[in-house]
């Protein structure tokens, strides 16, 4: 798309358009590096974010070191979720959103994962056999609801079960794992409510925003003890301060 050395290199990559521009910096260059993203699909959508921004901090990190005739830097899973967790944070990929429903609202959360869809399920049911009837897998819930039992369990694909106010079904808590494109899996977590509940929407996208926060971290291997309340409670205050004033 562009070409025009040593100034500016730019090409097409699927839907979206990397250019690397260098200018004279003291002895050495500037190499500004920039990726915008076509916002189709899975490959290039605002999820995707925290899988292809560490990837292309490991390959300009690796290009400074041949530069500077360095070893290549050390790329293992937990160099891989440090990037990763601080592009979530930076950009608000591990937020949440609520939906008004006919009956009440939907809490909803979608995250890009590099694992496959039979790695995040194996991870999620902690390699149980979840089954219709049956409390879901504890990996699955968190202490800030009351879980009831599992109304759906196909295994890579979808795990869904009731919640309880007080000994009554409220709504529903659904897992949802695809294939996603390039690799990986697009994890979409909903959450139902009903109508007088609703002033538990603030509580839920806190704790399911830690929640997945957790999964996340335990997906690289990192299993993380005990439960960071402190977290929790600093993200409810920021969701009941959104939900206010929307």
């Amino acid at each position: 798309m562009e070409y025009d050395p040593p100034k500016v290199y730019a090409f097409s990559w699927h839907d979206s358009v990397l250019r690397f521009e260098l200018t004279p910096d003291g002895d050495g260059c500037l190499l500004v590096f920039t990726y915008t993203m076509s916002d189709e699909g899975t490959w290039d959508d605002r999820p995707a974010v925290a899988r292809t921004a560490p990837g292309w901090d490991a390959c300009l990190d690796t290009l400074a070191t041949h530069l500077d005739g360095a070893p290549a830097p050390r790329v293992d899973r937990a160099w891989i979720l440090d990037r990763a967790e601080r592009y979530v944070e930076a950009f608000g990929l591990g937020e949440g959103t609520t939906h008004p429903t006919p009956g009440g609202h939907l809490v909803r959360f979608e995250r890009d994962l590099t694992q496959s869809p039979h790695e995040v399920w194996a991870t999620l049911t902690e390699d149980t056999d979840p089954t219709i009837g049956q409390a879901p897998p504890l990996r699955a819930t968190h202490g800030y609801l009351t879980p009831g039992p599992v109304t759906e369990a196909n295994p890579g694909a979808a795990l869904e079960y009731t919640w309880l106010d007080g000994d009554a079904p409220a709504g529903r808590v659904r897992f949802e794992l695809r294939h996603q494109d390039p690799l990986g899996t697009r994890l979409v977590v909903t959450r139902t409510f009903p109508a007088h509940l609703a002033d538990r929407r603030a509580t839920a996208l806190a704790a399911w925003q830690t929640h997945l926060e957790l999964f996340f971290a335990a997906l690289h291997g990192d299993v993380r003890c005990p439960w960071p309340t402190e977290r929790t409670d600093h993200l409810e205050r920021v969701y009941r301060a959104r939900l206010a004033t929307s």
